[in-house]
């Protein structure tokens, strides 16, 4: 399934790069294409070739729509392209290896930022494969945020309450059990008074609750 998926999204990027015609990556059934491709690894932010694919095509329709219009898609495409270009920088457009050249932090804040856009997404449906996408993407972003950083709790927070969506949705408890360490780590990377202190602390009662 994997490989027959890949091979659909490969033919219609050849095809827009062939052919110049923008319809090949702004149809709906482009992006339904992507998604099935999502859907068919456990965890498509580390399998590179699914990941490089996904951020290919986001990056085509983000020319293709512009600046305004393709916001949503620039941000997917970078999101996917800081998995590759961790490990094949050369694999990634010009533009985009300038961009983690420059600044190395706005690696973990795409991750970040797109898995906050799935999650919107995860809260509207029952897509487990845009769950389980912002829950690798939060892993990453978490494991390349360095401790004792300003954003490191919230994304520890996001994670964790992630992966608690995941248990009310699945019944996994390993994805319960993290869920309540993960937030655990949030509270105590957040000094008393801070404002986010409550949010979290209430997180981890809510995940301590629902496994009791």
């Amino acid at each position: 399934m994997r490989e027959r998926q890949l091979a659909r999204v490969r033919a219609r990027l050849d095809r827009f790069l062939h052919d110049q015609n923008p319809t090949m990556v702004v149809d709906p059934e482009a992006v339904a294409e992507v998604q099935a491709l999502v859907a068919t690894v456990p965890d498509p932010t580390t399998d590179l070739e699914v990941a490089l694919a996904a951020g290919q095509l986001h990056w085509a329709r983000c020319l293709v729509l512009g600046a305004d219009d393709g916001q949503q898609d620039l941000e997917a495409a970078l999101a996917w392209f800081a998995s590759v270009y961790q490990s094949h920088p050369n694999a990634v457009p010009d533009q985009v290896r300038a961009y983690f050249d420059r600044d190395r932090s706005a690696l973990p804040e795409a991750w970040a930022d797109h898995a906050v856009t799935l999650l919107g997404v995860v809260m509207r449906t029952d897509d487990r494969a845009a769950l389980s996408t912002a829950i690798g993407f939060l892993r990453q972003a978490v494991a390349a945020t360095p401790t004792g950083h300003p954003d490191c709790a919230g994304m520890l927070s996001n994670l964790g309450l992630t992966l608690r969506i995941r248990f009310e949705r699945t019944g996994n408890l390993a994805d319960l059990n993290d869920a309540i360490t993960t937030t655990r780590a949030a509270v105590v990377a957040t000094p008393a008074g801070h404002p986010n202190r409550a949010l979290y602390l209430s997180n981890l009662g809510i995940a301590l609750q629902t496994r009791f």
